[in-house]
């Protein structure tokens, strides 16, 4: 997924769980959201972890 797919996904993720209107659906609709945007946490995380460690490091640090 690349930096725009993972930016657009999050906002349409967004915008979905502000507009549910069924509360009766809910519950499913929170948990499918809820582990969709784990997901993206995770991948933010996986990425920035890996460019901190391909980050040169300087001596006085």
């Amino acid at each position: 997924m690349t930096e725009a797919e993972l930016y657009g996904r999050a906002k349409q993720l967004a915008e979905r769980v502000r507009t549910a209107k069924y509360p009766a659906l809910l519950p499913a609709f929170a948990r499918e959201a809820i582990q969709e945007a784990a997901a993206l946490i995770e991948e933010l995380a996986t990425r920035e972890a890996k460019r901190c460690r391909e980050q040169k490091t300087t001596g006085k640090q």
